[in-house]
């Protein structure tokens, strides 16, 4: 028993040194979007591009997810907690063909929450990159976008 003990971390720190040194060989995404920031129900072109060779990946699919993150205190300790609130399948697929280079038009859903940022609170939209991989680490990419409140117009009657 004294032994595993003792040499537990060190395997522990080879294996994480081992999986993050084939991570630096995974494919990476670039993404850009038409505009810095978007409203609630508004459209936003994304176009991404991996910056290596995809012939690896075996499936992909692209996501819009909202996250709420808090901050609460437990006691004497500070504590946070994340939930998804929105997630949707923007793009899917296991066809090489349509992985490396696409340009889709997506829409922020009208009845959620903007993006927030307060010290105890915070509302994150992202887009999220998951990319299969057999027998090595997985493509998992997440870019943060900013979306604003929409245009919501307010009906008014005309009282006569």
């Amino acid at each position: 028993m004294s032994f595993q003990r003792r040499h537990f971390p060190k395997v522990q720190l080879i294996l994480q040194t081992t999986y993050y040194f084939f991570n630096l060989n995974t494919p990476s995404v670039r993404l850009f979007v038409n505009q810095p920031a978007t409203g609630l129900g508004e459209p936003l072109s994304i176009t991404w591009q991996f910056c290596e060779s995809i012939a690896s990946v075996r499936r992909l699919s692209v996501q819009l997810v909202g996250t709420e993150w808090t901050r609460f205190r437990e006691g004497t300790q500070d504590s946070f907690d994340t939930v998804e609130f929105y997630c949707a399948d923007l793009f899917e697929t296991d066809q090489q063909s349509g992985m490396a280079y696409r340009n889709i038009e997506i829409k922020i859903p009208s009845k959620t929450m903007h993006s927030f940022d307060a010290s105890h609170n915070k509302i994150i939209w992202s887009i999220r990159f998951k990319g299969e991989i057999a027998f090595w680490p997985d493509v998992n990419d997440n870019f943060e976008i900013v979306v604003q409140p929409g245009n919501r117009i307010k009906e008014t009657k005309n009282v006569v």
